[in-house]
C-alpha cells in the first residue's frame, strides 16, 4: 500500500517539469511580445468575429481548448474526494492529470513560440 509520502519524488519531477515549462512560457511571450499585445483582447474576451483573417482565428482556437483543462480539474478533483475518503489509491489520478496539464502547457508555449501557419 503505497502512503502519500511515497510520492515525494513525484511530486518533486512534477514540481521541476512545471517551473521548467514557466520559464519556457515567459521566453515565449516576450519573443513574441508585439504579436500577442496586438491579439490580446480578443484572447481574453474569447470573441470571435468574422472579419478577423485566418490566422488570427486559428490563434484563438488554440487557447480557448477546454478540453484539456476540464479533464485535468475533473481528475484532481476526483482524486482529492478519493484522498479524502481515505483511500491512498486516489493519488494514482495525479499521475495523468499531471501529464495531460504538463503536454498542455508544453502545446501552448509552442504555439506562442511557432504560430500556426496560415496557409
Amino acid at each position: 500500500m503505497t502512503t502519500p509520502a511515497d510520492w515525494q519524488g513525484f511530486a518533486e519531477m512534477t514540481g521541476g517539469a512545471s517551473g521548467a515549462l514557466t520559464g519556457l512560457l515567459f521566453v515565449a511571450v516576450s519573443l513574441n511580445a508585439s504579436r500577442i499585445a496586438g491579439h490580446w483582447i480578443l484572447l481574453s474576451t474569447r470573441r470571435v468575429q468574422h472579419g478577423l483573417p485566418d490566422h488570427d482565428k486559428q490563434l484563438i482556437a488554440i487557447f480557448n481548448r477546454r478540453g484539456p483543462n476540464v479533464m485535468v480539474m475533473s481528475l484532481f478533483v476526483v482524486s482529492g474526494i478519493i484522498l479524502a475518503c481515505g483511500e491512498p489509491s486516489g493519488l494514482y489520478l495525479l499521475l495523468p492529470a499531471s501529464l495531460v496539464a504538463l503536454m498542455s502547457g508544453v502545446l501552448n508555449a509552442w504555439h506562442f513560440l511557432l504560430p500556426p501557419s496560415s496557409g
